[in-house]
């Protein structure tokens, strides 16, 4: 099995087209959802039984995931 972490995700040019023309309105609906996910009373991801470093996922939040 390959390991599907070696290499980064390439994206054809339509990708990166997208991504000019929507970014600060698909910015500011992230901060929108992130904002209504930490309004809920329970951590959603461990809701469903996935588990990971808090320390991560504030990473993840902050930086950004491609």
């Amino acid at each position: 099995m390959a390991d599907t972490n070696s290499s980064p995700v390439m994206h054809d040019a339509e990708h990166y087209i997208l991504e000019v023309q929507h970014r600060e309105r698909w910015a500011a609906e992230d901060q929108a959802v992130d904002a209504r996910l930490d309004e809920l009373p329970f951590d959603p991801l461990e809701f469903i039984g996935f588990t990971m470093p808090k320390e991560l996922r504030a990473t993840l939040r902050t930086d950004g995931v491609d």
